[in-house]
């Protein structure tokens, strides 16, 4: 390796770190958005129950008509079926890579195995 490689990959590691700190810097920012706005509406509803205390039994009465609880459990689903499927769309195109790879490397040796998926990573049929 002569010094020029040495500096890029010098350089590379180094780029590599910036992404990770600004990855950092950008979720510090989303979690502090996350918590200002969960304290601004728990301000507003300090606000509101100082104001008039009726209105906090009007505010309990809107949220037992629209039936938040039900809305929030399909919500939660609906996301966590998202992410599985995001999560196994994401495992499915590492093990199709891995599968070109392997054939290869498997391409000159005939006594090398394999896992038994398919190329897409799912399992034969």
């Amino acid at each position: 390796m002569n010094k020029y490689e040495f500096e890029l990959q010098k350089l590379q590691i180094r780029s590599v770190n910036v992404r990770h700190a600004m990855q950092l810097v950008k979720h510090f920012f989303s979690m502090a958005t996350g918590c200002i706005c969960v304290w601004l509406i728990f301000r507003g509803l300090t606000d509101i129950s100082a104001a008039a205390p009726a209105s906090v039994s009007a505010l309990a009465l809107l949220a037992e008509k629209l039936q938040i609880s039900q809305i929030l459990g399909y919500a939660v689903g609906a996301i966590a079926t998202g992410a599985w499927y995001v999560e196994r769309k994401g495992k499915k195109r590492l093990i199709q890579e891995a599968g070109q790879k392997r054939k290869q490397k498997e391409s000159g040796d005939p006594y090398r195995g394999s896992s038994g998926l398919t190329d897409t990573g799912d399992t034969p049929s």
